[in-house]
């Protein structure tokens, strides 16, 4: 169903409507497994009202650990992050 690589930085779209951008850390029949989630946010920049910037927030705040088991069932889509926010992922998380 999906073409990934363990260890990639992805952006997902769930079913819920939400995009999150992570790393892969195993593909399994039914689930992917991730490491550090972080849902995308869009915000207003602050130097410029009229305009919006996207920003990075916790996706599962209240969990123990670093990774998350994502079923197949719950992704609309699954592709590679742009060079921006894989960068943005990597400070963010310290990856």
């Amino acid at each position: 169903m999906f073409d990934l690589i363990a260890q990639e930085i992805v952006s997902i779209k769930l079913i819920t409507g939400e995009e999150i951008v992570t790393k892969v850390v195993d593909i399994r029949e039914n689930e992917l497994i991730v490491s550090y989630p972080l849902i995308t946010v869009m915000t207003e920049d602050p130097n410029n009202p009229a305009k919006t910037r996207v920003m990075f927030a916790p996706w599962m705040v209240s969990i123990d650990g670093e990774r998350v088991h994502i079923t197949k069932d719950k992704i609309i889509y699954v592709g590679d992050s742009s060079e921006e926010a894989a960068n943005s992922y990597k400070t963010a998380t310290g990856i």
